[in-house]
């Protein structure tokens, strides 16, 4: 509190609990105990974190309308499909049915893809949550699963395409102390057809299909 007392003037201003630092009180800071009345009025519009203009619309609020979320909103719904597994390149190890649902969270800040399957005859699940993350213009998701992740999370990010987007994580452990990268692409091909694949890229960056869904819409 020394700190934040030096930076304001200890008599008329406290913090703005939405870090503005232009809350002005009506009753004189206690310098000793750091205490202040509640009865502040905030001198900068962003009290409560209110968009000045009250008619404006935020860049969120104009994104889930018209923009990339109304379009990761354009995911959310029931799909059945098949999944492809390849361990090594061209040889498919396993093809199974694999059934999913996406929906929007958060207000629609982020979609979540929860999806069950099997592999090699045993069952697994997993967790996959979409977003775009507009101050940094960057797609980005984090995924887990009962198979691939074990009790890690991948977190990764990447870039808009035609019909979808495209990010790139990785992953490794003390056996593997290069990290292998891992893109997952997602694509709409339309209202009812998804295609959700991944790819397994070496450390020397050589870049194979390691799990392709098929997905129809069934809801």
């Amino acid at each position: 509190m020394p700190l934040l007392l030096d930076r304001l003037n200890p008599v008329n201003y406290k913090l703005c609990p939405y870090f503005c630092f232009r809350l002005k009180s009506n009753i004189n800071i206690n310098a000793t105990d750091a205490q202040i009345s509640t009865n502040s009025i905030c001198e900068n519009p962003c009290i409560r974190g209110k968009n000045p203009n009250p008619m404006a619309k935020s860049k969120f609020e104009t994104s889930l309308e018209s923009g990339v979320h109304q379009q990761l909103q354009s995911l959310i719904g029931t799909w059945k499909g098949t999944t492809k597994t390849w361990f090594e390149p061209g040889v498919v190890a396993d093809e199974s049915p694999m059934e999913g649902t996406i929906r929007s969270i958060l207000g629609g800040r982020f979609v979540m893809h929860e999806y069950k399957g099997s592999l090699t005859d045993q069952p697994f699940e997993g967790i996959a949550i979409y977003g775009f993350d507009i101050p940094n213009n960057n797609f980005q998701s984090a995924w887990i699963d009962s198979f691939h992740m074990g009790t890690g999370v991948m977190l990764s990010n990447g870039a808009p395409t035609t019909s979808g987007f495209s990010v790139l994580g990785s992953y490794g452990s003390p056996d593997f102390p290069e990290p292998w990268g891992w893109r997952t692409v997602l694509d709409l091909l339309d209202n009812d057809n998804l295609i959700i694949t991944a790819y397994n890229i070496s450390p020397e960056g050589q870049e194979d299909k390691a799990t392709e869904t098929i997905y129809k819409r069934v809801g």
